[in-house]
């Protein structure tokens, strides 16, 4: 007696083959769109969930004067962010008569913070000081912050004023400013033309710096000024 074979058992193992390898190209695929091409890429604050490390180098405008709160105090809301601000009231790019020391001078605690993103904000009490000498002290202070934290983000704002259109001292001294950030390639944000502080109400009685509403000011528009520095980090 003969065994009877279907025909058309080859013809199905070839299907089962077919349908099993198509199943294993969509598997394959669609792991490839769950990965996605930054898979494995470190994200802000992926991989050890710390802070980004910020420090402040600046003046009265970041240390206040007689403020109970600065524009820092309001971003260290923040837990992303860890900013170590160590302005000093009344200080400048040039220091000398009339400031309290040098932007420069803050330097060393600055870094002591080991910061991934630097701010340098200010420039005002460097008014009537001599431009040539303004853009070389911010010059030098820029290469040495590059020099000493190659792996930060530096970012430099300029002055503000709360007078349109500001004084041509304070031009020459915003203008100083950036030169001395083209000069070290250093990023500038010029702020000459924002009138965040226009009101009066928002200053201190001497008119010269912000009050706590001023500072709360400079905390929302400096917040979004420095958003895209602040969401991702420099090399550790």
């Amino acid at each position: 007696m003969t065994n009877w074979v279907p025909r058309y058992g080859p013809a199905l193992r070839s299907i089962v083959l077919a349908v099993l390898l198509v199943v294993a190209a969509v598997a394959a695929t669609w792991a490839v769109l769950r990965t996605g091409p930054d898979e494995g890429l470190s994200q802000p604050g992926a991989s050890s969930g710390d802070p980004l490390r910020v420090a402040v180098i600046g003046d009265s405008f970041s240390a206040g004067v007689n403020n109970s709160v600065v524009w820092t105090d309001i971003l260290s809301d923040n837990p992303a962010l860890s900013i170590a601000n160590v302005a000093r009231a009344g200080s400048g790019y040039v220091g000398g008569a009339g400031t309290n020391g040098t932007f420069a001078q803050q330097v060393n605690l600055a870094l002591a913070a080991k910061p991934q993103v630097i701010v340098v904000f200010g420039g005002i009490y460097d008014l009537g000081k001599s431009s040539d000498l303004i853009s070389q002290s911010a010059t030098d202070l820029l290469n040495d912050l590059h020099l000493r934290a190659p792996n930060a983000r530096i970012v430099t704002i300029g002055p503000i004023w709360h007078q349109h259109p500001p004084a041509d001292a304070v031009v020459d001294v915003n203008r100083a400013i950036a030169q001395g950030a083209e000069q070290t390639h250093t990023e500038y944000i010029d702020l000459l033309n924002a009138n965040w502080l226009d009101d009066p109400v928002l200053l201190a009685p001497d008119q010269n710096s912000p009050n706590d509403a001023g500072q709360r000011i400079l905390a929302a528009q400096l917040g979004d000024l420095l958003q895209p520095h602040l969401t991702a980090r420099g090399p550790e």
